[in-house]
């Protein structure tokens, strides 16, 4: 999923809970502490929402830098639009070894 500002893609896992993962570029936000504002508001927003995503893993990317305010909306959309409607899992079963 693309926003304005940030990335996320997911991909289901095998765990029964969602796991997040974080890129944000020095290129994209030269100062440390903004950098670590974006990435306690991203763990912020996935803490809120981490029950109703299911066994996904997201990884969030910020593209640019933009307002926190306008950053923590969109990507809270985002991860509203990637949440499972039902919390399991439509891989295709694995084949059984033994039976080959």
């Amino acid at each position: 999923m693309r926003g304005i500002c940030v990335d996320v893609h997911t991909r289901p896992n095998d765990l029964p809970h969602a796991r997040l993962g974080l890129i944000v570029s020095r290129r994209v936000v030269p100062h440390a502490t903004k950098r670590n504002r974006y990435k306690r508001l991203m763990r912020e927003t996935f803490r809120l929402t981490q029950q109703e995503l299911g066994n996904l893993d997201v990884v969030a990317r910020l593209k640019s830098a933009c307002p926190f305010d306008q950053f923590k909306l969109e990507f809270a959309r985002l991860l509203c639009s990637c949440r499972a409607p039902d919390q399991t899992d439509h891989r295709p079963p694995v084949p059984d070894a033994s039976t080959s």
